[in-house]
């Protein structure tokens, strides 16, 4: 787990209120609001766009309702949800003590399942549910597990005649045509 005294070692600023949520590495930045006309500066400051946000984790099973930044809900959509962003991204960014908790739950559930983060991120982006089933054939005897695939096969496009909408502009164009 990181604490404060790391993470102000990794050289960054980290509000206090972002270890509590999903902020994304994003913080207060500071700077100066410059007037058009006497391009005079007055210092102020930009607060993360923070959000009560609810999302879900598969591998846990259930919907946690945490403080997120706009800017996390778009990552987290691009990783494909928030099993795949903290099973993918460093602890040092996440930059969060509930966000570094939460991966190592994760981390725990895959133990149990006997998967390593690598090999499940691999089956998320495969796309093909995979489930457990006990199959009890001739030659394999009734204990045996066969992983077997959800994916049915599509079925044979058909082809279909393409009908142009009448259009009266063209039946013009053709008579016009056919007079010169």
């Amino acid at each position: 787990m990181l604490s404060l005294r790391r993470l102000a070692f990794l050289g960054r600023k980290i509000p206090r209120a972002s270890l509590e949520g999903l902020y994304g590495g994003k913080g207060i930045v500071f700077g100066d609001k410059v007037a058009k006309e006497w391009e005079s500066k007055t210092r102020r400051m930009w607060k993360p766009n923070v959000q009560w946000g609810r999302l879900h984790s598969r591998l846990l099973g259930e919907t946690l309702r945490i403080r997120v930044t706009a800017h996390l809900l778009r990552t987290v959509d691009k990783h494909g949800g928030l099993d795949n962003y903290l099973l993918r991204t460093r602890n040092d960014k996440i930059a969060s003590t509930f966000g570094v908790t939460l991966k190592e739950r994760l981390t725990d559930v895959l133990k149990e399942r006997n998967l390593t983060p690598l090999e499940y991120l691999k089956q998320q982006e495969s796309g093909i549910p995979r489930i457990h089933y006990e199959v009890a054939a001739q030659e394999a005897e009734p204990t045996e597990a066969v992983d077997l695939a959800l994916a049915e096969p599509a079925a044979a496009p058909v082809d279909v005649p393409l009908q142009a909408p009448d259009n009266p502009f063209a039946r013009d164009l053709e008579a016009s045509q056919r007079k010169s």
